[in-house]
């Protein structure tokens, strides 16, 4: 089931009061690995999706997990 009212990642976390630096310390991840979740470069392991729920203290269906990186136009 997905929440029609699903927020970005980067949105939870910072509606949970923490830093990229907090947030990632907690999840035992870079903070690269969490900038590149937050921006849609990389996807979130299935195992992660709920440790960051768990973290922002929000049920997992509410996050956006599939943010997609907008591509520029090399012109």
């Amino acid at each position: 089931m997905v929440f029609s009212e699903q927020i970005t990642m980067k949105a939870a976390r910072v509606n949970a009061g923490y830093s990229l630096t907090e947030a990632a310390a907690l999840l035992g991840i870079s903070r690269s690995t969490l900038c590149r979740w937050e921006n849609g470069e990389s996807k979130v392991k299935e195992n992660k999706k709920q440790n960051l729920a768990e973290v922002y203290r929000m049920d997992p269906r509410m996050i956006k997990f599939d943010a997609v990186k907008e591509k520029k136009d090399d012109k």
